[in-house]
C-alpha cells in the first residue's frame, strides 16, 4: 500500500498537477520619450502644451517631451548638446538651415519613415537634399502680389500691366512696386514666367541667357526706390513697405505669404494675387518651408518622425499656430480651406511651384542672381549685368569660363 501511495504522488508531481502553471506578466515598458526643442511663448507654447496633451490621448505609444529653448541661443545650445552626446530628438527648422545641419552630422534623413506624398509635392522638395528628405514639412511660403484696391480695382493680369499701372497712379513716395524684388524668392515667379533659367543643358551656369536679360529689363523701370534715398527702406524693410501700400503711396507690393496675416489686417482696400508673367504667362516661383527635423542621435527616429506628423496636421496646427496663416494652409496638402479665397491662392501657387533650391551649387547661385539684379536696379546695362554675374558663378563654382 505504502509503495503505492508514492508511486502516486511521484506521478502527480511529474506531470504538474499538484500546482498550476503562472502565466508570465504582460510587459509594461514605458513608451519612448521624444524631446522636441521649441521656442514658441505665450499662447502658441499654451497651444502646443495641448497638442502634446491630444497627442498622448490619441496615441499613447507615442510621448512627447517639450522643452523651451530661446531663439536667440538655439544653434549654441544644440551645438553643445550634440557635443555631450545629448540634445533633441526634434528640431523645428527653417529649410536653409538644413543642408548645414546634414553636412555637419546634426540631422538624418528621414523619407523612409512617413508617406510624403501627404504633403504638398513643392514643400517636400524644399525640405529634401542629396536625394533625401530632412524634415517633415510644417509650414511653407510662395511670392505674392499686394494691390491697394483704391488705386487698382482689379489684380493685374501681366507684369507689363503693373509697371504701366504703378507709373500712373503711384503718388507720394514715387515707388511703383514695393518689396525688394531683387530678393530672388519674392521676384521667383516673375525669373520664371520669362523663361529665366540657372543652367544649360550641360548643368553649367546659364545667367546671361536672353530670358534672363529680359527679365532684368522688366523690373527696374518704374521702381525707383534703390535710387531715392527717402524710399528705399521702402523696398527692403516689410514693415515700410506695409506703411506705403496701405497709404496708397505704392499701388503694390511684394511679399511672401508668411506675412499675409499682417497685410490682411491692414484693412479691405488690399487684394492679393500671385506675380503675374509677362503677356498674362503664370510664373511658377519658389515655394519655402520649415519642418521638423530628426537628429541623428535620435534613438527612435520612427517614433520622432510620427510625433512630427501629427505636429503638422491641421487639428495640432490648429492648436498651437491658429493666428498664422502660413500655417493655416500649412504644407498638409489635406486641408483645402475652400471658404478662403487667399488659402486657395497660396494652395494653388504652392501647387504650380517649385522647392526652393538648397543643392549647393544653385545655393552658391542664389546671391549671384539678387546682385545682377541690382546691378541693373541701379543702372548697369542687361547684358552687362549678365554676363558680370556669369563671370562669377563660373569662378564660385570652380569652373573654366
Amino acid at each position: 500500500m505504502r509503495r503505492l501511495v508514492l508511486l502516486l504522488l511521484t506521478l502527480l508531481i511529474l506531470t504538474g498537477c499538484a500546482k498550476a502553471p503562472v502565466a508570465k506578466k504582460a510587459s509594461t515598458a514605458a513608451p519612448p520619450v521624444i524631446t522636441l526643442w521649441h521656442s514658441y511663448q505665450g499662447a502658441s507654447a499654451q497651444g502646443l502644451e495641448k497638442a502634446r496633451r491630444e497627442l498622448e490621448k490619441s496615441n499613447p505609444a507615442l510621448q512627447l517631451q517639450l522643452v523651451y529653448m530661446p531663439a536667440d541661443t538655439f544653434s549654441a545650445l544644440l551645438t553643445q548638446a550634440r557635443a555631450a552626446g545629448k540634445g533633441p530628438d526634434l528640431i523645428l527648422v527653417d529649410q536653409l538651415q538644413l543642408q548645414e545641419l546634414y553636412i555637419s552630422g546634426v540631422i538624418q534623413p528621414i523619407q523612409d519613415y512617413f508617406d510624403s506624398s501627404l504633403f504638398f509635392k513643392s514643400a517636400v522638395q524644399a525640405v529634401s537634399y542629396n536625394g533625401g528628405v530632412l524634415a517633415v514639412p510644417k509650414s511653407l511660403k510662395v511670392p505674392l502680389l499686394a494691390y491697394n484696391k483704391d488705386l487698382v480695382p482689379n489684380p493685374p493680369s501681366a507684369w507689363e500691366q503693373v509697371l504701366d499701372q504703378a507709373g500712373k497712379v503711384t503718388r507720394g513716395a514715387g515707388i511703383g512696386v514695393g518689396g525688394d524684388p531683387s530678393n530672388l524668392f519674392l521676384s521667383s515667379s516673375l525669373y520664371t514666367a520669362f523663361g529665366a533659367r540657372f543652367w544649360d543643358t550641360d548643368q553649367k551656369p546659364d545667367l546671361n541667357n536672353p530670358e534672363a536679360q529680359n527679365f532684368l529689363r522688366a523690373v527696374p523701370p518704374k521702381v525707383t526706390g534703390f535710387i531715392d534715398p527717402q524710399v528705399t527702406q521702402g523696398l527692403i524693410d516689410p514693415q515700410v513697405t506695409q506703411g506705403l501700400i496701405a497709404a496708397g503711396a505704392t499701388p503694390f507690393a511684394l511679399f511672401d505669404s508668411g506675412e499675409l496675416g499682417t497685410y490682411k489686417g491692414m484693412g479691405k482696400n488690399l487684394g492679393f494675387s500671385g506675380v503675374p508673367g509677362p503677356g498674362g504667362k503664370e510664373g511658377k516661383g519658389f515655394v519655402r518651408a520649415e519642418g521638423f527635423a530628426v537628429s541623428s542621435k535620435s534613438v527612435f527616429p520612427r517614433e520622432a518622425v510620427a510625433v512630427a506628423v501629427y505636429l503638422t496636421s491641421p487639428a495640432a496646427m490648429n492648436l498651437y499656430a491658429p493666428a498664422d496663416f502660413e500655417a493655416q494652409i500649412a504644407a498638409y496638402d489635406q486641408k483645402p480651406l475652400k471658404d478662403n479665397a487667399e488659402a486657395q491662392l497660396v494652395k494653388h501657387l504652392a501647387t504650380v511651384g517649385v522647392g526652393y533650391p538648397i543643392d549647393s551649387r544653385t545655393t552658391t547661385l542664389l546671391p549671384i542672381v539678387s546682385q545682377m539684379l541690382k546691378d541693373t536696379q541701379a543702372g548697369t546695362d542687361a547684358a552687362a549685368a549678365a554676363q558680370a554675374a556669369q563671370d562669377k558663378a563660373q569662378q564660385a563654382l570652380g569652373l573654366a569660363g
